[in-house]
């Protein structure tokens, strides 16, 4: 085995590498598919063999001049050929950086989670900005069929909703990255919508990216989904469908809001807590145990910031995440609220510790309130997620609206 060390090269390891070891591929084969031998996290990523005529691998190392590359192959000499290629392509791909970005647009139809038909939720009151995003009424009230229990054909109804159109531009290098920038975008903009709408988003249709130049028709919100998709889609909708006739007041952005994105690019332990409450408003209905445990932790990270752990002196370990709740609790409830939650922290304890389910999980969603029989599993569905799944909520929107130096009610 032979090593030859080509030095080190000026390109971030965190934000540079994918798109250097893009150039690097391309430079060396023609194309962005080198092969990646092994990878160690943020200490040794393995490149290569780049084809039959390549046969060594190029080991890249964090440096403090940028990522260091040493050409590794099998035998007792080094080929002056192989390190020769590595070397002018690590040195190529250097020069490309930065220079073939473009402009990759998306667009995508977001909507509230359909599992919920008997929550209705109004349209948007007109186009928004929230980052970079911008979100435009759909115009539609959109129909399907969808299940509000377990996975039955029978337990299928008709739900309704008013999805909205949400696009940008994600700039970057070639489209198979901006597709992965795209989804990365649409995740949290659901994620903060859900925080500030009170119900659950998810991405209904995309994101679909749009190569620079190609063009493409914009989004449209289908009319009808589901049962009606091999049927004349408005023939039996009278003619005032699609105009909105509820008595909520049309979704709007708060304007605090418009800073929520620089927080979450800013504060890892924020993005944290928003992406811990999104993920457990997704699982709640089918998983509430799960989710419950996922709404306290949210709370918990947000109490990371207001309370150190404790080391124990004896065994080493850590104690104090039960306060950092406590703590966390206090910035968005008062006192006796927060009191009356803190029993929350024991049941997350036993679903995290043993695996106890609180809820109907063990009864495929079902549930029946007797009046003879005291059923946790229901008063667990019924009441007590509702309550830390809207603790979790405030908690997480107050310290978002904290960062900001925002002091308004939330709504």
């Amino acid at each position: 085995m032979w090593e030859s060390d080509i030095g080190a090269f000026p390109v971030s390891w965190a934000s540079q590498g994918d798109e250097w070891v893009f150039h690097l591929s391309k430079a060396l084969v023609g194309h962005e598919h080198i092969r990646l031998e092994g990878h160690y996290g943020e200490k040794v990523v393995i490149l290569g063999p780049a084809d039959e005529t390549l046969p060594s691998t190029l080991r890249l190392r964090p440096d403090p001049a940028g990522i260091r590359c040493t050409v590794v192959g099998d035998g007792d000499d080094a080929s002056e050929d192989q390190v020769r290629r590595w070397c002018e392509a690590a040195a190529s791909a250097a020069g490309e950086l930065g220079s073939h970005n473009q402009d990759y647009q998306w667009q995508a139809v977001l909507g509230p989670n359909p599992r919920r038909p008997d929550v209705p939720v109004p349209p948007l009151a007109g186009p928004a900005r929230f980052g970079p995003v911008l979100l435009t009424p759909g115009g539609i009230q959109m129909r399907e069929w969808v299940g509000s229990g377990p996975a039955e054909i029978r337990q299928r109804r008709a739900g309704y909703s008013w999805p909205v159109i949400a696009s940008g531009i994600v700039p970057t290098y070639d489209g198979t990255t901006a597709d992965l920038l795209a989804k990365f975008v649409v995740q949290w903009t659901c994620a903060l919508l859900t925080l500030l709408w009170r119900q659950h988003w998810l991405p209904r249709i995309g994101p679909q990216v749009i190569a620079p130049g190609s063009g493409a028709p914009p989004l449209r919100v289908p009319q009808s989904v589901g049962r009606w998709d091999h049927v004349e889609p408005d023939s039996s909708l009278p003619p005032d469908f699609n105009t909105y006739a509820g008595t909520e007041s049309p979704l709007e952005i708060p304007a605090w809001a418009q800073g929520a994105w620089d927080v979450l690019d800013s504060d890892s332990t924020l993005r944290t807590a928003v992406g811990a409450h999104y993920e457990a408003r997704g699982i709640d209905f089918d998983h509430p145990s799960a989710a419950f445990l996922g709404y306290v932790a949210a709370i918990e990270g947000v109490g990371s910031k207001l309370a150190d752990l404790t080391e124990c002196e004896i065994c080493g370990s850590h104690t104090g995440a039960r306060r950092r709740f406590r703590k966390a609790l206090k910035t968005a409830l008062t006192s006796k609220e927060a009191r009356e939650l803190e029993f929350a922290y024991d049941l997350r304890s036993a679903t995290g510790h043993d695996g106890t389910l609180f809820g109907t999980e063990t009864t495929l969603g079902y549930g029946r309130i007797s009046a003879f029989e005291y059923d946790l599993r229901d008063m667990f569905g019924f009441t007590i997620l509702g309550e830390i799944r809207n603790a979790s909520r405030l908690v997480v929107t107050r310290a978002l609206m904290s960062a900001l130096g925002v002091d308004v009610p939330i709504e």
